[in-house]
């Protein structure tokens, strides 16, 4: 497989220079269109790091693992790309589950599940070496990323670097070993952050050896790439759904758009249906133990030192391609794999008067193209939004829950008051102005969809969220490529392929429901006066999925932050309808009573929940962070107190 790694080497080089240079000369290319088709934006991965292993026989520096490990967590937290799950976490875990070291690959990916996190890194320290003059420390370090859902290598890096020349350095060797381990994890973490795993899905059953995926020769693939394929399994006894492995795909044919793929013999499995997830594998030798060592994983390999030496080239590179400037409108913005701007959110919605449990997902709209169409160049035509219940969750006709139109619409409510509607969506590049048309009806057809070069058709269900439930949300970008020719003779040569980019995740995030209030009543009701601030236990209804509470008090209907006292979280797991009761006690153990000394009626109160795991806190209807789902509000009149005794 052609590593897609966006931005590195010459080809991406030629596009920041060259763009970054005729962007005076040419309004609508940017250095920011370049960097855009070139790197992967948004996509953050939880990250497990476990123990490397050295194997590089350095007697002289027993901490090398450690080195190794520590050095990867940090450059893992300081790369956009992935957020790793802190080491106490990792540990209190494994003791948890009296996991024993070292794991296998069925119990990373079970750690991995237990911790929320997509994937595992591991690997070796290969080999050290010290010598030259002045003397310089030269590491070998390779990395693999485990993935949770499937349990195969779908991404890594073999790096070779070396710590920086000193003359005159008389340290130990020690100090310039620790240097070189430092950038080598610096270097690994780079190139697997700018990866894109390539993901698809199984277009068409056929045989066992003429099975086709929706990647193809635009995607980079090459004949004997390997390919994990998740399909779903039904629990007979619950009706729950669940990832399931099926086995791998060996690519035998490449397409433009598609590929051709026999099983591999030893992944022989479960049927392969139409709709299953395919995702790359990134090692594709058999994963064997080193027979020196008690380390699971993969075979170490002699490091690959292409990166490195285009880094090395860089200046050379960078004076070639000076004299390419006059070509850069050819070889300007026609990528394919668009992406959105910023980080996915999703976070529940707060909508005061309303008792839906709503699942907000935002996203800024690509920075690589515009959102106006275009007749004779690419913009993003709308986007996918996909649900599902595990991190990692496979993207399928399936999952689909709403097909947005128009690149500017970057925000979907999943609301889980609405009633479960099947669609149809078709999307087609007219051949008579290049422009995209979007038709969306209602009802729609059995579950598949339909992806050509030129047009896209979906039929799928769109189902409300369930109160309680934890759900984690993709986002893939829909966009029309430029036209080969941007001036045509002739109207058929407008029409653009549509592409489709990987999908960008975010979650989880749980859907929770308003709590119903019970007491104090609301006023004028009977029990809605003479209440004692310090000693009146609050009721309100448990609701599903939510672990975290607060009582709010306000003399403000619209609970005004000046006018509002919060108390201090209650945390508690009551079945969803449960009656709970609490005192309201303020943060830092304010009195209710001599906050409000001063005011009997109206005092407004509401009680808020959430879920303690969720990635983001709730928004109310505009966006701004509220922290809790809110109840609404009732009103009470407070027991007039004798004044304190001076």
């Amino acid at each position: 497989m052609n590593r897609i790694v966006r931005h590195k080497g010459a080809r991406a080089v030629a596009h920041l220079l060259i763009v970054a240079l005729m962007a005076p000369f040419f309004g609508s290319i940017s250095a920011g269109v370049a960097y855009g088709q070139y790197n992967r934006l948004t996509r953050q991965l939880t990250v497990i790091v476990l123990d490397m292993h050295d194997v590089s026989e350095e007697q002289t520096v027993p901490e090398l693992a450690a080195w190794a490990e520590e050095e990867l967590w940090d450059e893992f937290h300081q790369n956009r790309w992935f957020l790793p799950v802190p080491e106490k976490d990792v540990e209190a875990e494994i003791e948890r589950s009296e996991f024993d070291l070292p794991l296998a690959s069925r119990e990373q990916q079970d750690l991995a599940w237990l911790l929320n996190a997509e994937v595992v890194a591991t690997g070796y320290v290969r080999a050290v070496e010290v010598g030259g003059s002045p003397r310089v420390a030269t590491v070998d370090l390779q990395v693999f990323l485990l993935d949770a859902l499937s349990g195969e290598y779908i991404n890594g890096a073999t790096i070779r670097e070396s710590s920086d020349p000193m003359p005159g350095f008389e340290g130990p060797d020690s100090t310039l070993i620790k240097e070189a381990v430092a950038k080598a994890a610096a270097e690994a973490v780079d190139v697997m952050g700018r990866y894109e795993v390539p993901e698809g899905y199984v277009i068409t059953e056929g045989q066992e050896d003429a099975i086709r995926i929706s990647l193809g020769e635009r995607e980079g693939l090459d004949n004997g790439d390997r390919f994990v394929v998740i399909g779903r399994t039904t629990d007979p006894e619950t009706d729950e759904t669940f990832p399931q492995v099926q086995g791998q795909l060996v690519v035998t044919e490449t397409r433009t758009t598609y590929s051709i793929c026999e099983r591999a013999s030893e992944g022989k499995g479960h049927p392969i249906h139409v709709g299953d997830f395919v995702r790359g594998l990134y090692y594709d030798e058999p994963l064997i133990s080193p027979e020196e060592t008690s380390v699971v994983g993969p075979d170490p390999q002699r490091p690959d030192t292409e990166d490195s030496d285009t880094r090395r080239n860089l200046p050379k590179i960078l004076g070639i391609l000076a004299l390419l400037v006059v070509f850069g409108i050819l070889i300007s913005n026609n990528g394919s794999n668009s992406t959105p701007g910023t980080a996915l959110q999703v976070s529940g919605v707060n909508i005061r008067g309303l008792p839906n449990a709503i699942n907000r997902i935002q996203w800024s709209a690509p920075a690589s193209l515009p959102r106006v169409p275009q007749s004779n160049g690419g913009y993003v035509v709308g986007y996918e939004v996909h649900r599902g219940t595990v991190p990692g969750f496979p993207v399928t006709p399936n999952s689909l829950q709403a097909v947005i139109e128009g690149g500017a619409l970057t925000q979907y409510d999943d609301d889980s008051t609405a009633v479960a509607t099947s669609f149809n969506t078709s999307i087609a590049t007219s051949s008579d102005n290049g422009i995209v048309t979007f038709v969306t009806t209602s009802p729609g057809g059995d579950v598949t969809w339909d992806l050509q070069p030129d047009s896209y058709t979906y039929d799928y269900l769109q189902t409300p969220p369930q109160p309680g439930t934890k759900y984690y949300y993709a986002i893939r970008v829909i966009s029309k490529k430029v036209a080969p020719n941007p001036f045509p003779d002739d109207a058929e040569a407008l029409a653009g392929d549509l592409a489709i980019s990987v999908p960008y995740r975010a979650g989880p995030v749980t859907t929770i429901e308003p709590p119903v209030l019970q007491f104090p009543p609301d006023r004028p009701d009977p029990g809605s006066t003479d209440v004692n601030l310090d000693t009146t236990l609050f009721q309100w209804e448990a609701v599903a999925g939510a672990d975290t509470y607060v009582i709010e008090l306000s003399t403000d209907r619209d609970f005004a932050p000046a006018n509002t006292l919060r108390s201090e979280q209650i945390l508690m797991n009551a079945t969803a309808g449960q009656s709970v009761t609490h005192r309201f006690v303020g943060t830092g153990g304010q009195s209710p009573a001599q906050l409000f000394a001063n005011v009997r009626a109206p005092i407004y109160w509401r009680v808020g929940a959430r879920a303690s795991d969720d990635a983001f806190l709730p928004v109310d209807g505009g966006g701004s962070q509220v922290e809790y789902v809110f109840s609404l509000e009732r009103s009470f009149e407070a027991l007039e107190l004798p004044p304190a005794i001076p």
